[in-house]
């Protein structure tokens, strides 16, 4: 992960997406990704990717208006990046025409969770999944309450709104493991988890368990030896690098995780629709109290939305901060020796058994 030093973490996001304005810089990028691209398709791939980001750019800059005119531009941006991110990693292919996604039943939606999305069979939201390679396939559907579960950034709203407990976590290391967690949330009623499933988590090696504490429901989050290399299946980070573990949501027949981007994608696809071909429902949902999760998603969240964009263009995470916290003293031989006398107990309560002999 690498940690970008910052007090505008937007302004610096915008400047690192604007390097995708030079042709040598993005001909370079492309021709990583696929080597055997002709002279002239790499030109014109360069070319089309120059404006996908340059018009992303532009429409984003203009974005800063009203409830009713920021979900078009910030959708449309949005909408241009990702063809730019497809190019990048394809440029060999071509990209749809359309946004890949549909409403179903656009009028019956009493509120704004109770939205429909259908996953179509091509169009800008199937390229952008190509790359970032989630669970969903051709006439899959969600509500946007299902999604809204999943964003770190929503979790508090999501409470207060819904009355129960998102789908996603917050998590506090502990020191000197990186095995356990704490782990906080909304609810103080423990009946708010334990109805929850948690296979995503149990099939990724992650153990959730639930207790009372001084300071009310708490939780802790133990990593088995199953868990290795699949992190991305279970765990968020915000763009502080804060992280969060989500029991997913149910797509078919499978709990999933689903990246931020595409959430973001479809989230801004939907509003862009009812304030475009529905406003008489726009209007009557920012009446509501779904206002606080439309403004959190169309203003506080754009920083959100620009930092994933960076990370799947540059391919790596990012974490924002003011300064870089001091590095504790030197460990002596004696601190050195009792944190790995206390890892290898860890493990070996993990697996059952001494990892002394994978080695005998």
């Amino acid at each position: 992960m690498a940690i970008i030093i910052t007090d505008n973490i937007e302004k610096e996001c915008l400047n690192l997406i604007s390097i995708y304005q030079d042709i040598d810089f993005i001909k370079n990028k492309i021709l990583n990704a696929y080597s055997n691209l002709s002279e002239d398709k790499q030109i014109s791939v360069s070319e089309n990717i120059r404006f996908y980001i340059s018009q992303g750019l532009e429409l984003y800059s203009v974005s800063n208006t009203s409830i009713n005119t920021i979900p078009l531009t910030l959708f449309y941006s949005l909408n241009n990046f990702a063809k730019a991110i497809y190019l990048l990693h394809y440029p060999n292919l071509s990209i749809s025409g359309s946004h890949g996604l549909t409403l179903t039943d656009a009028r019956t939606a009493s509120s704004i969770g109770d939205i429909i999305v259908h996953v179509n069979k091509k169009g800008t939201f199937v390229n952008l999944n190509d790359v970032i390679g989630d669970p969903l396939f051709p006439n899959d559907t969600i509500t946007l309450k299902e999604l809204f579960s999943l964003l770190p950034e929503l979790r508090e709203i999501y409470y207060l709104i819904y009355e129960e407990e998102p789908n996603v976590f917050l998590l506090q290391g502990k020191k000197e493991s990186d095995s356990f967690y704490n782990v906080f949330f909304q609810t103080t009623k423990e009946e708010f988890i334990t109805c929850k499933d948690l296979t995503l988590l149990k099939t990724n090696g992650y153990h959730l368990d639930t207790f009372n504490s001084y300071y009310g429901l708490r939780g802790e989050l133990s990593l088995t030896a199953n868990s290795f290399g699949k992190e991305n299946n279970v765990l968020y980070y915000d763009i502080f690098g804060n992280k969060y573990c989500t029991t997913g949501i149910r797509i078919a027949n499978d709990y999933v995780k689903l990246s931020k981007l595409n959430i973001l994608y479809i989230c801004l696809y939907v509003f862009s629709m009812y304030v475009r071909y529905y406003p008489d429902m726009w209007m009557r949902y920012c009446a509501s109290k779904d206002i606080s999760i439309i403004n959190k998603l169309v203003t506080n969240s754009k920083t959100t939305l620009l930092t994933e964009i960076l990370q799947l263009l540059n391919h790596e995470y990012y974490s924002f901060t003011r300064e870089v916290e001091f590095l504790d003293s030197d460990l002596d031989y004696s601190d050195i020796l009792n944190n790995l006398l206390k890892k290898i107990k860890e493990e070996n309560g993990r697996r059952g058994k001494s990892i002394l002999l994978d080695y005998i």
